[in-house]
This record gives C-alpha cells, sequence and structure tokens, in this order.
C-alpha cells in the first residue's frame, strides 16, 4: 500500500509536529481539529519551526512554501479523511473519546485507510476493538517535539496485521524516525521503564536526600552512562524534575 494523503487528528503541540514532519517527508497532509482557533494555532507552531529553519539557512523559503502547501488545515472531518490512506490520531488521551471517534471515521473512510493513535499509553486493542478494522490499527508514540526527536514507538495492539506493521515502520522510517516495536502493555515500553525513574527521583526530593537541581545534575551526567538512558528525552537530557518544574508540579 502506498501512502500519499496522511490525516492528523489533532492541531495541538504534537499534531502539528506530526504534519509538520509528514509533509517534510512529501506527504500531502490535512490537519483537522474541532474548532477554527486549534487549526489556526497548529499552523502558527508549524510556520515559526519552518521560519526558524530558514533563518538559519537550514530550508530555503521556497521550500517552506512548498512544505505548507502540502498541508491542508480545516474543521471539517469529512474533508480531511474520505480520501486519507492514513488516519494519525492525536486527540486528548480519553480512551472513550478515541472510541467515538474511530467509531465516526468508519463511516466516512475508506475500507483500506489505516488506523493510527497516537498515544502514551491508551490501549490499542481497547480502541481497534470498536472498529471493522483491527487488522489495519496500530499504536505510534512520537515524542516531543516531533520535528526534533528521533524515536518512534510503534505498538501492536493483539489483532494488528503484520502487513500493518510493516506499513507502519516504512512510513516511520520515511518521517526520518528510529522505530522500535513493542507488544501491548501498560505504558508500553519507554514510557514503562521512565516512570519509575520519575517516581524515584520525587522520592529522593521529598526525602531530603538531595535538591531538585542536584537530582537533575547527577541524572543529566551520570544517567547517560545507562544504555536505556541515553535517548530517553527530556527526563534525561535536561534531569527528570526540570520538566516537571516548568508544568509547576515541582
Amino acid at each position: 500500500m502506498a501512502i500519499k494523503k496522511v490525516c492528523v487528528l489533532g492541531a495541538g503541540l504534537m499534531g502539528s509536529g506530526i504534519t509538520q514532519v509528514c509533509a517534510q517527508a512529501g506527504y500531502q497532509v490535512a490537519m483537522r481539529d474541532i474548532e477554527q482557533r486549534f487549526v489556526d494555532g497548529g499552523m502558527n507552531i508549524i510556520k515559526k519551526n519552518l521560519s526558524r529553519e530558514v533563518e538559519k539557512g537550514k530550508r530555503t523559503q521556497a521550500d517552506m512554501d512548498a512544505l505548507l502547501g502540502r498541508i491542508k488545515p480545516t474543521v471539517d472531518m469529512k474533508e480531511a479523511a474520505t480520501d486519507a490512506d492514513v488516519i494519525v490520531e492525536v486527540i486528548i488521551e480519553l480512551l472513550e473519546v478515541k472510541k467515538k471517534v474511530f467509531q465516526e471515521l468508519e463511516t466516512i473512510v475508506k475500507p483500506e485507510c489505516l488506523f493510527f493513535s497516537n498515544t502514551s499509553g491508551v490501549s490499542i486493542t481497547a480502541m481497534a476493538a470498536v472498529t471493522k478494522r483491527p487488522d489495519k490499527f496500530i499504536g505510534t508514540h512520537f515524542f516531543n517535539p516531533v520535528p526534533v526527536m528521533k524515536l518512534l514507538e510503534i505498538i501492536k495492539g493483539y489483532e494488528t496485521s503484520e502487513e500493518t506493521l510493516k506499513i507502519a515502520l516504512e512510513w516511520g522510517k520515511s518521517l526520518g524516525k528510529e522505530t522500535i516495536v513493542v507488544n501491548e502493555a501498560p505504558a508500553f515500553a519507554v514510557n514503562r521503564i521512565l516512570c519509575p525513574m520519575l517516581n524515584e527521583a520525587f522520592f529522593v526530593l521529598g526525602e531530603g536526600i538531595a535538591n531538585a537541581k542536584d537530582i537533575d545534575t547527577g541524572m543529566v551526567l551520570g544517567g547517560r552512562q545507562v544504555p536505556a538512558c541515553a535517548d530517553a528525552g527530556e527526563a534525561c537530557a535536561r534531569g527528570p524534575l526540570r520538566p516537571q518544574e516548568r508544568q509547576g508540579r515541582v
């Protein structure tokens, strides 16, 4: 199956990032959200990212214009999804909400369309079960910021076919990502490993063993000697507590 058009549902930070890397890879992309202000916000994020690359000489203005020309922002679900080869769902991380979206999509998309759900922990199998194509359903876990982070975690549901897995892996590679494959399990693989580390960081802070700055410094300089932490993302690149501090948790 040749993928030509991708429909991204969700124009937030992750959705706009996925839209950008798909358009960079040459795909036609429809980016849909429920309100125009969300769609406009997603397009502004993409334009800001690309303008920064133009300013740094990493991309020409002509290339930026061509890339933006491959993106169709919309609030119309049918317009976005009707002729899509792949749906990448990037909405709120609530199972019941995701189920309703995929049930609606079943009345719109073509029979051969694949369903990709971008999630960090929602059950792929449970979502696939409400569709007529559980074999064509697979999970994707991009990391933030999507245009920068190389990792793409691909999650197989219980009924995901080998053909769907093959297509998802090829698609991920075309986006310039390093892919890993995991079977469905709570928190998948990366978050399952990272969450205990984040919990322990809070325990160390709460027990007065070290302050937040020293915990982060220790993990940035020492944690990268551990293979599992070397490319684990922000939690290891900046320390486990600094991202939480920005969100008001520390």
